[in-house]
């Protein structure tokens, strides 16, 4: 039986508890998390929620302080570098953008004759 939305709350109000959801679990060097963690940098942004932006900050610390390594030579890696992106979008702090760059200068180093990147894939989901 499918679930109906709950008629009783806002979008807003969903979005945010789905947030608080992500933010609660460990940020590991993952595809769906990156991409999880991108989304509430997004909807944080958005509804101009600081505190879910501060969160998402506490949980990228152990890339910072070196505790975590980024890891290279695969799309599903590189892919992480949107979350020190994002955060240096919203926050204008340099300290993001070491890693950001770092995923981001691999993935360029060795472009396909066509002039994409190796890690181009042309559809959502590979096989």
């Amino acid at each position: 039986m499918q679930e109906k939305w709950p008629v009783d709350k806002s979008p807003r109000e969903v979005g945010y508890k789905i947030a608080c959801n992500i933010v609660s679990r460990e940020l590991r060097y993952v595809y769906a998390a990156a991409c999880s963690y991108y989304g509430v940098l997004l909807f944080s942004d958005a509804t101009n929620d600081t505190d879910l932006c501060n969160r998402v900050i506490v949980n990228y610390e152990p890339f910072l302080m070196g505790d975590k390594s980024p890891r290279t030579g695969h799309v599903d890696n590189n892919l992480f570098g949107i979350v020190p992106f994002e955060l240096y979008r919203q926050t204008k702090d340099k300290k993001y953008l070491a890693i950001a760059k770092l995923l981001a200068n691999d993935e360029w180093e060795n472009p396909r004759p066509d002039g994409l990147t190796i890690y181009t894939r042309f559809t959502a989901d590979d096989p």
